[in-house]
């Protein structure tokens, strides 16, 4: 079979079609043959290997040949003791951390994939598995409600554009950034208003949050603490080493003795 295979960090030219050996599914798995896989950020992270934390499967050389994590497909092969899925089904699944997607055939546990929604094409279904759980974690998981103000950084990308559109159904006023390239489409998803982060720094504007939701943290744990409200959370999904550091050390602190 076919695969997107790599043996270094680098850039995007690292990366090269080979033929690697089918795999076979063992007890509890199953091979699905991929018709779709969803790229995220974190797939750029790994393949360059930046930022360091991209680098957790391996310092020198990445652990995994073949990445990709949010699939969709068919079921080829049963392993022992898979009853609950069926030769010929379709199904989606994120299997990060088991990795393969970015092949024609991959062999991943049957407990991480679902049935696929019927009314979704394969490349539809590709997109949800990673960006929708991170979505309903920092919305649905924190429990947003009707009149929160929630901010959304790096809104118009995978995650954001679910997180927009969860957290207006939830009855929240959704304040979006992003680039001015995406404005109408955050607009049309539910915020109630957009930024472009080229022009307008949110934490410089001297209003606060009940809740923000930040896809790529540029800011310091000062800076970000000033942007919310009492009581107010803030939820980061990745970024430079720096900010994030100031996040967990400092924003630690901060939630330890403050509000």
């Amino acid at each position: 079979m076919r695969a997107l295979v790599r043996d270094r960090y680098g850039p995007p030219d690292t990366l090269r079609i080979e033929d690697v050996p089918l795999p076979e599914p063992g007890p509890g798995e199953v091979r699905v043959r991929v018709r779709a896989c969803g790229l995220n950020g974190s797939d750029a992270e790994f393949v360059t290997g930046r930022p360091a934390y991209a680098r957790i499967y391996g310092l020198t050389v990445p652990r995994f040949r073949v990445l990709g994590s949010d699939i969709s497909g068919e079921v080829e092969a049963l392993g022992p003791g898979v009853t609950d899925l069926a030769v010929g089904q379709t199904v989606i699944g994120d299997i990060f951390e088991h990795w393969g997607g970015l092949a024609e055939v991959v062999v991943v546990p049957a407990k991480l994939l679902l049935p696929k929604p019927e009314h979704l094409s394969f490349a539809e279904a590709a997109a949800l598995p990673q960006s929708l759980q991170i979505a309903v974690a920092g919305t649905v998981d924190r429990g947003v409600s009707a009149g929160q103000r929630v901010l959304i950084n790096g809104a118009g990308g995978s995650g954001g554009v679910f997180a927009i559109q969860l957290a207006a159904r939830a009855g929240a006023e959704v304040t979006a950034a992003d680039s001015a390239a995406k404005q109408g489409l955050m607009q049309e998803l539910g915020a109630s208003r957009v930024l472009d982060y080229a022009k307008t720094d949110f934490a410089s504007l001297g209003e606060t949050w009940d809740l923000i939701l930040d896809f790529f943290n540029t800011r310091s744990a000062t800076r970000i603490a000033a942007c919310l409200a009492p009581g107010g959370r803030y939820l980061t999904v990745g970024g430079p080493v720096g900010p994030l550091l100031s996040i967990v050390v400092l924003g630690g602190l901060r939630s330890l003795f403050g509000s």
